[in-house]
């Protein structure tokens, strides 16, 4: 049945408790009939910031890009890379285009600064489409169970295909002009099929898809 309120100049906040969202002297005052408590000043300080920030990476990557480990200034951060807790940037295991970073500290006040930044992941470069004088992958995209068909291949030629996440999962060499592979095993997604002879580094991209 008391009365609470917290002042601190001309501002009065009711309750017995509060959270202090501004710096200043308090007072706690607490009256019940003609009973009254007036407390010592308590002095709320400005918070200093903990802002981590974020180094060990660039702007953009693309196919031939190599991991990067991030590294946050204050111990105790905990980095992000999409949503997902971890601190080493994979290129060929994001998605094409803008990937969002974040680096988040909570300090002793138990209050939480945050750093947020993107990378732009360019899965395209060096990453050749069908063409009549090249290599040509059809169906594409292929259902799951379908053969993936290679024109145009050489003898001799080495073919070794990728998940996105650099993970081989087939490899073959070519005995004649038309290649098939089997591509029954491999689950839904974008895979990366690399075509090598001679002084030929091709790298072309292929989706499975239901």
């Amino acid at each position: 049945d008391g009365n609470y309120i917290w002042v601190t100049g001309s501002a009065i906040t009711n309750g017995c408790c509060e959270q202090f969202n501004f710096a200043g002297p308090f007072q706690f005052l607490d009256s019940v009939g003609s009973c009254f408590y007036q407390s010592p000043i308590l002095v709320v300080n400005e918070a200093t910031p903990s802002i981590p920030t974020l180094t060990g990476y660039v702007a953009t990557y693309d196919n031939f890009s190599e991991p990067d480990t991030l590294f946050a200034n204050i111990p105790g951060t905990v980095i992000s890379i999409n949503g997902n807790s971890g601190n080493i940037i994979q290129p060929m295991s994001l998605q094409q285009g803008y990937n969002y970073l974040e680096a988040s500290y909570t300090d002793t006040n138990n209050c939480t600064w945050t750093f947020t930044d993107s990378v732009f992941i360019n899965l395209n470069v060096g990453i050749y489409q069908n063409d009549v004088h090249r290599l040509q992958l059809s169906p594409n995209p292929l259902s799951r169970g379908q053969l993936l068909q290679l024109s145009n291949t050489g003898a001799g030629f080495s073919v070794w295909i990728s998940d996105i996440t650099g993970k081989v999962v087939a490899r073959k060499i070519c005995t004649e002009k038309n290649t098939i592979i089997d591509a029954g095993t491999f689950g839904d997604g974008v895979y990366l099929l690399h075509y090598t002879g001679g002084v030929t580094n091709e790298i072309y991209r292929f989706v499975i898809q239901q």
